[in-house]
């Protein structure tokens, strides 16, 4: 199962380790859906430029606003893979805990990794 456990693909392994599954596959792992989103009516949305730096604080703020916590609390970042690397820098509590099985990079930010069949237990 290694082989599936890291970011980036890899869907002709888990082809292989699972012949008898259900077929069409869909890898989510690439970002890339087949049935994309579809922005509501009347939400203008440009996908072709990044950001600007005013985006970005609204969106922010509009996402603090939702949460209910302060708008320096929030960061919007490029993927779920820079959100797990900054969160030792972020001074978040202790331990960051990854729960196995999951992929690479869970494990690199990870104070702690759990197994699944445990998780109950070690939460106390």
């Amino acid at each position: 199962m290694g082989a599936l456990t890291h970011h980036g693909g890899r869907i002709d392994a888990a082809m292989a380790l699972f012949p008898d599954a259900p077929r069409p596959w869909l890898d989510l792992s690439t970002g890339i859906n087949p049935v994309p989103w579809t922005p509501p009516k009347g939400l203008k949305v440009d996908p072709a430029p990044l950001p600007d730096r005013s985006a970005l604080a609204r969106l922010e703020a509009q996402a603090a606003a939702h949460f209910g916590v302060a708008a320096e609390r929030v960061a919007a970042v490029p993927g779920s893979e820079m959100a797990l690397r900054l969160l030792p820098l972020l001074g978040v509590p202790q331990p960051i805990v990854a729960v196995r099985p999951s992929y690479g990079t869970h494990g690199v930010v990870a104070s702690a990794r759990v197994d699944q069949s445990v998780l109950d237990d070690w939460a106390g």
